[in-house]
């Protein structure tokens, strides 16, 4: 009977707590994108609707609903160009902006309020410029900005785009914002939102409630009351003998094994593996590291570089972008630099899908060596960061050039242990 007691409890209360999880709810900081230079198109980390929600409501979209009070600033997420701003609602988007940024991607900002545009097709725009603000146009009934974001005209989920762990998921129906919209934005670090400096292992009932989150509440519960009303149904079916068989014997194996599966961690940090965020984010943090040993001359060694830079891979970038060739001394601004590291070390060698002390040091071996070398250390060592150091220290000892470079290689390795292995 406590077994359904319990089971009971959860159906009543679980409406109320299925809709509401994640970090805080803040308003003074745009929550950053795992994109270079991106951010959440508002200053709000409350999202009223995610992607499961819309597509239980039909939507053909991977959209979030970020959540702010009407005339709040909308701002694009990233640098890009103005493609349109409508106010024909189209798809019941009321009054929305389009903007075309690098690499295929484009983002729509839908429901901004009336006559609150900013900016018209073909204007640039940066990652901090007002597009809009919110309102409450189209086809809502509450103020938020709806955010769709698409490679080459195909949706993609926004939340692979940000992390979770900083976001607040409240359904609209159960809360909305109640911002201040002419409060100032400071820096995300700042507001204090830098992201934990340690990952907790993740249990399963951690992932259940996840998972059961996705769900309407009222769904939820219905399975709940059909599972009781199966288990009353067996028992009044059965004799007596046999209903204390089975429902003692079922009730005590699933509880243990429910106690078990729910509580033992999916994974646990095995040695030489680094589970912190370094710092924080963790290209700014490999950036940075790499940037300290590429050194900011121009040299020939044996081609014509900067800060690490070869004028080939300068060109070969530039033309990836559609522009035509030029001195990578004279020419590359630190934007360019950024960018190209970014894209052909951070994005090409995989260390935007690494743990964060992993990916420091794979980015570091991937500018040094190139990103061939640094995959197939990591196919080596998978996630094991001391084994991939010691890895990068066995080519380093064994390359063509170790008798002239082997000094500079091996304190740039010894700084990158001192940073990853702590």
């Amino acid at each position: 009977m406590k077994a359904v007691a319990l089971a009971l409890l959860v159906a009543i209360l679980w409406p109320t707590v299925a809709h509401a999880q994640g970090a805080p709810i803040r308003y003074d900081a745009r929550v950053p994108s795992k994109l270079l230079g991106c951010y959440a198109p508002v200053a709000s980390n409350l999202i009223g609707s995610n992607e499961s929600d819309h597509s239980r409501r039909g939507s053909p979209t991977f959209a979030y609903d970020w959540s702010a009070a009407v005339g709040t600033p909308v701002f694009s997420i990233c640098p890009g160009t103005v493609r349109r701003t409508s106010s024909a609602n189209e798809g019941g988007y009321g009054w929305n902006v389009v903007i075309d940024h690098s690499g295929g991607y484009s983002t729509l900002y839908a429901h901004c309020l009336e006559n609150s545009f900013r900016v018209k097709a073909g204007d640039k725009v940066t990652a901090w410029t007002q597009i809009c603000s919110i309102g409450r146009t189209g086809m809502t009934s509450w103020p938020h900005v709806h955010l769709n974001i698409d490679y080459n005209g195909v949706h993609q989920p926004v939340g692979k785009f940000f992390d979770s762990s900083l976001i607040h998921y409240c359904h609209f129906t159960k809360c909305q914002a109640t911002n201040r919209p002419n409060d100032p934005i400071r820096d995300y670090v700042a507001a204090g939102q830098q992201p934990s400096a340690t990952i907790a292992a993740q249990t399963r009932y951690a992932q259940l409630l996840r998972i059961l989150a996705q769900y309407p509440p009222q769904v939820v519960s219905l399975a709940i009351m059909a599972l009781l009303g199966l288990l009353v149904l067996i028992y009044w079916l059965g004799g007596r003998v046999e209903r204390i068989a089975i429902v003692g014997g079922v009730s005590g194996m699933a509880g243990a094994a429910l106690i078990v599966w729910l509580m033992v961690p999916l994974g646990t940090v095995q040695a030489g593996q680094q589970p912190a965020m370094i710092g924080g984010d963790s290209w700014k943090v490999a950036y940075a590291f790499m940037r300290k040993w590429e050194g900011n001359s121009c040299t020939r060694d044996p081609i014509r570089t900067f800060r690490g830079v070869t004028n080939s891979s300068y060109n070969a970038w530039r033309q990836s972008k559609g522009m035509g060739p030029a001195d990578v001394c004279s020419s590359m601004t630190d934007d360019q630099m950024q960018a190209i590291y970014y894209e052909r070390y951070w994005l090409a060698s995989g260390a935007n899908r690494l743990p964060a002390a992993l990916a420091v040091t794979h980015f570091d071996m991937a500018v040094n060596a190139g990103t061939g070398v640094a995959k197939g250390i990591l196919a080596q060592c998978g996630s094991d960061v001391r084994c991939y150091n010691s890895a990068r220290e066995r080519f380093y000892r064994s390359a063509r050039g170790c008798a002239a470079y082997c000094a500079g290689w091996l304190n740039r390795l010894n700084s990158v242990r001192k940073l990853t292995e702590r």
